[in-house]
C-alpha cells in the first residue's frame, strides 16, 4: 500500500512532489486532505519548511489542477500581479498569494499557495444562516467594485451580446441549457416571447440571437474590470468567528480570473447562490414570487419574505448602486446592466442539476428561468421597448408547483447507458436540440396545441421533512472498490492493445462497464438520499461524471473501427476489423479519462472512510 501523504494526487504526483522537496531543501510535513467544494480539483493542507523563505515555515495549500482547468496557475498569477494602479491592499487582503511555481503533472498542474486568511478561516456557504451574511455580501460587493477596480473600463453594446458574453458557452444549440430548455418547456432560442403562468407573457430570455427583443437596447457603457469569474459561496473564505469584521475576506479559485470582464456579473452570481444555498429550499411558493420581484427592483406587495434575505438583497444591492452614482455617475445606466446580469445568472442557475451537493429539482430550475425571463421584461419595460406578442402565439410555461416548504430532493436514478445511439424525437414544430451523451435530462412533457406547445411539465410534489437517515458507507465503498478493480487493468494494458480488434474489444468492455457501474451508483445514492454527508455525495458525483465520461470516449472510439472487406464475398461474411493502429490521440484521451476517474475514486474512498 502507498504510504506517500501525497497518494491520492496519484503515483506520478507522489513521486514529483519527492523529488521536488529533495532538489530545493524543502520539507512538506502534516499533510492532511482538504474538501473541494465541488471544483473537482485535488487539494491537500501541508506545512512547508523553506530556510530560503523570509517565514521558514509555514502552512499552505497543494492543488492539483486537472489539465481543464490547467491555466488556473495563470489565471491566479495573473489576479495577483494585476493591482490597481500599483495598489497591494486588495491583494493582500483579499487574494491567496501564490508561493512557488507551478509544478507540471502530465497535462496538469500542482499548484502552492498560501493558506487563505489564516487556518481561522470557512466558506461563506458555512456562514448561510449567520446574522452577519447581509453584511458581508455588501462588503464583498463594495470592496470587488470600488477598491478592485478604481480603473474602470467601459464599451458600448446590444443588451443581447452583455447577456451572450456572461452566459459563454451556455447558448450553443447543444448545451445544458439548451437543451434542458426544449425538453422541459418545449421553447427553444428562436422563441422570441413565452406565455409563463405565474408571469404573463414575458420574452424568451435564451433568445439573444440577432433581432431578438433585448437586440433593441444599447448598453453606452458597459463596466468592464478585474472579476473572479466564478463567485459563489464556496469560493470565498470568511473568519470562523462572527464578530469578525465583514470586509475580511479571501477570494480562491481564480480559475476563471478576467481583467476585462463585464463587472455586474460577480456580485449577482454571488447574490443568487447565496439564495440557491441558504434560502430558497425553504422558501413557499407564494414567497418565490415575492423575491422575484424584489430582485429585479420591484417593491415586493406581501410579506412572506424573511427578514434576513430581505436585507440580503438589499444591502447587496444598495452597495453596488452607491458605487455606479457616487464613483461612475452612471445609476441609470447600472440598473439595466444588474437587471441584464440577474437575466445571465439565472439562466446559468436553472441550467444546473444541483448546486452545493443539494439536486435542484424542477421546481428550483423553473423559478430561475422565470426569475431571467422576468428581468429581461423589466429592462425592456425600462428602455420603453416591451412590445409583446399575444399569448395565444407563444409557447405556455407553467408556474412551478407552490410547495408550503420546498426540502431538497432526491437526484432521480440515471438512465441506462448504451452503446446504440438513442432514437431523437420528432417534434411537430420546433428543432430538437443535439443532445450530450451522458448528461442526465429530464423527458419532455409537451403536447402539440394548434400552433404553439402547451408545456405539462411536472413538479415533484415535496414530501414531509424527515430526520435525516443512518448512513451506511459501505455499499459505496464496495462500489468504488469495483471500480478500481474493473479499470485499473484496462488502464495499464492499454498501450499494449494496438490492433483494432483488440482495441475495439477493450472499448466495448470498457463502456458497458463504466455504464453498469454509474447506474449502480446513481442508485445507491437515491438510496441514501438525505442521509448522505454532503462532501461525499459531491465526491460521488464527481465519479458518475467521470465514469459517463469514459462511456462517451470509449464509445466515441468505436465509431471509428468500421469493418473492411477483406475480398471473402459479398454477403457480408468474411468481413473482419482492420488491423490498423487505432488512433493514438484517441487512446490518449481515454487514458486519461481513466486516470481521473481513478483519482476521484480514490478521493471519494478516503472520503467515505472518514465520514
Amino acid at each position: 500500500m502507498d504510504r506517500s501523504p501525497f497518494a491520492l494526487f496519484g503515483e506520478r504526483a507522489a513521486a514529483l512532489l519527492q523529488d521536488w522537496q529533495q532538489d530545493n531543501k524543502r520539507r512538506l510535513f502534516a499533510v492532511a486532505p482538504v474538501e473541494s467544494g465541488g471544483s473537482g480539483a485535488l487539494l491537500v493542507s501541508a506545512s512547508v519548511r523553506d530556510d530560503s523563505m523570509q517565514q521558514p515555515k509555514r502552512r499552505m495549500i497543494i492543488k492539483l489542477c486537472p489539465p481543464d482547468a490547467s491555466s488556473e496557475a495563470r489565471r491566479l498569477k495573473d489576479a495577483w500581479d494585476s493591482c490597481p494602479r500599483g495598489d497591494t491592499r486588495f491583494r493582500t487582503a483579499h487574494l491567496v498569494q501564490p508561493l512557488y511555481d507551478p509544478l507540471p503533472v502530465d497535462n496538469g498542474k500542482l499548484l502552492f499557495q498560501a493558506v487563505a486568511g489564516g487556518q481561522q478561516m470557512v466558506t461563506l456557504g458555512a456562514a448561510l444562516r449567520q446574522e452577519r451574511l447581509p453584511g458581508i455580501a455588501a462588503a464583498i460587493t463594495r470592496s470587488l467594485l470600488a477598491e478592485w477596480n478604481p480603473d474602470d473600463d467601459g464599451s458600448e453594446m446590444t443588451a443581447s451580446d452583455f447577456v451572450t458574453e456572461i452566459l459563454d458557452r451556455r447558448t450553443a444549440p447543444d448545451s445544458g441549457l439548451t437543451t434542458w430548455t426544449y425538453r422541459t418547456l418545449g421553447v427553444t432560442p428562436e422563441d422570441r416571447w413565452i406565455s409563463f403562468a405565474d408571469h404573463g407573457v414575458v420574452p424568451n430570455p435564451l433568445c439573444l440571437h440577432q433581432g431578438c427583443p433585448q437586440d433593441a437596447g444599447v448598453i453606452s457603457y458597459a463596466v468592464r474590470g478585474r472579476a473572479h469569474g466564478d463567485l459563489h459561496p464556496e469560493n470565498v473564505m470568511v473568519p470562523e468567528d462572527h464578530d469578525s469584521r465583514t470586509d475580511d475576506f479571501v477570494l480562491i479559485d481564480l480559475s476563471r480570473f478576467s481583467q476585462k470582464a463585464l463587472l455586474a456579473r460577480d456580485p449577482v452570481h454571488l447574490l443568487l447562490g447565496l439564495i440557491a444555498a441558504g434560502f430558497l429550499p425553504h422558501l413557499t411558493g407564494d414567497a418565490r414570487g415575492e423575491l422575484v420581484d424584489l430582485l429585479v427592483g420591484r417593491r415586493p406587495s406581501g410579506l412572506l419574505i424573511p427578514q434576513g434575505l430581505r436585507r440580503l438583497v438589499d444591502d447587496t444591492r444598495a452597495a453596488a448602486d452607491a458605487w455606479a452614482c457616487d464613483v461612475l455617475g452612471i445609476a441609470t445606466e447600472w440598473k439595466h446592466q444588474w437587471l441584464l446580469s440577474v437575466q445571465a445568472c439565472a439562466l446559468m442557475f436553472s441550467a444546473r442539476d444541483r448546486f452545493r451537493g443539494r439536486p435542484f429539482d424542477e421546481g428550483d430550475r423553473l423559478w430561475f428561468y422565470g426569475l431571467a425571463a422576468v428581468a429581461a421584461r423589466t429592462y425592456l419595460q425600462a428602455i420603453g421597448r416591451y412590445e409583446p406578442m399575444l399569448p395565444a402565439a407563444v409557447p405556455a410555461v407553467p408556474a412551478p408547483a407552490r410547495p408550503t416548504c420546498a426540502p431538497a430532493q432526491p437526484p432521480a436514478p440515471a438512465p441506462e447507458l448504451s452503446l446504440a445511439p438513442s432514437p431523437a424525437p420528432t417534434p411537430a414544430r420546433l428543432p430538437m436540440p443535439v443532445h450530450v451523451p451522458g448528461e442526465e435530462l429530464a423527458g419532455p412533457a409537451a403536447t402539440v396545441v394548434g400552433d404553439h406547445h402547451a408545456v405539462t411539465a411536472a413538479a415533484t410534489a415535496p414530501a414531509a421533512v424527515q430526520p435525516p437517515p443512518l448512513f451506511d458507507p459501505q455499499p459505496l465503498l464496495a462500489t468504488l472498490e469495483k471500480i478500481r478493480g474493473a479499470f485499473e487493468r484496462p488502464l495499464e494494458h492499454l498501450e499494449h492493445h494496438r490492433t483494432t480488434r483488440v482495441f475495439g474489444e477493450l472499448l466495448q468492455s470498457v463502456a458497458v462497464r463504466a455504464g453498469l457501474l454509474d447506474r449502480q451508483l446513481g442508485d445507491q445514492i437515491q438510496a441514501a438520499g438525505a442521509g448522505l454527508p454532503a462532501a461525499v455525495d459531491r465526491s460521488v458525483y464527481r465519479v458518475r461524471r467521470h465514469l459517463q465520461k469514459v462511456v462517451r470516449d470509449a464509445t466515441d472510439q468505436r465509431l471509428l473501427l468500421a469493418p473492411v472487406d477483406t475480398g471473402h464475398g459479398s454477403t457480408g461474411q468474411g468481413r473482419s476489423f482492420s488491423a490498423r493502429q487505432p488512433s493514438r490521440a484517441l487512446q490518449e484521451q481515454l487514458r486519461k479519462s481513466l486516470e481521473a476517474l481513478l483519482t476521484a475514486t480514490r478521493v471519494a474512498e478516503q472520503l467515505l472512510a472518514h465520514s
